[in-house]
């Protein structure tokens, strides 16, 4: 394994205040390092979600400290998270999250547009990063027309277009019938052996676990030992 790409310490986070707040988390801790694969465990409600939040830079902890790749977040800027989340992340989700009414070629290019990147260039890359998830006879395709691993494919791929270093993936197999999900995950697992992709995935799901590295399990907002 490399250097540390995420180091968390103490992490903690409540929601709502007085009688009505829930404490999702408490200090939590847990590091990840460069080219990992690594799957946290927990059952709905656990607190894993929120710390998948809190590490994708969409929320924020209330104390304790986190730096992603030397950075520290609890100090940085919104603006400078934004530019890392685009920088640094790719987001894989259980629905895919395609947008309907564009092709798979454009769902796919999209956050290499929204970056400001010129049309040709995006559409070559993104017709590039499909053809090496195994979809290059489908780029004309809507997301409708997709089986459920085709489009978690696509899912993956519009994740691996920005070439970010660091891959969050949010129940990827969690819409898909086993078969189809275990496919998916060796998909991810050779992304992580032969790319060097450092990977996330939030699962409730023992099985799905096993296909990662390294198990950090939740329980009650808190990190218990497997």
């Amino acid at each position: 394994m490399g250097k540390s790409v995420i180091e968390l310490t103490g992490i903690s986070k409540t929601y709502g205040k007085g009688d009505g707040a829930v404490r999702a988390l408490t200090d939590v801790s847990m590091n990840v390092s460069e080219g990992d694969f690594v799957a946290i465990l927990g059952a709905s409600g656990s607190g894993k979600s929120t710390l998948m939040n809190i590490i994708g830079l969409m929320d924020a902890a209330d104390s304790g400290e986190y730096f992603l790749d030397g950075v520290d977040i609890m100090k940085s800027r919104d603006s400078a998270l934004t530019r890392m989340r685009g920088e640094k992340i790719g987001f894989i989700f259980q629905r895919y999250n395609l947008i309907p009414k564009y092709s798979v070629l454009y769902n796919t290019a999209l956050p290499l547009l929204l970056s400001g990147m010129g049309f040709a260039r995006a559409k070559k890359k993104a017709s590039d990063t499909l053809e090496r998830v195994g979809l290059s006879d489908k780029l004309r395709k809507k997301p409708a027309e997709l089986s459920g691993g085709q489009a978690q494919r696509a899912a993956i791929a519009r994740a691996l277009v920005t070439d970010c270093p660091l891959l969050l993936a949010d129940e990827p197999t969690g819409a898909l019938d086993k078969k189809t999900g275990e496919d998916v995950l060796g998909f991810m697992r050779e992304l992580n052996e032969t790319a060097g992709k450092t990977i996330l995935m939030i699962t409730h799901d023992m099985h799905v676990s096993g296909f990662a590295r390294t198990v950090v399990r939740i329980e009650d907002g808190r990190r218990v030992e497997a």
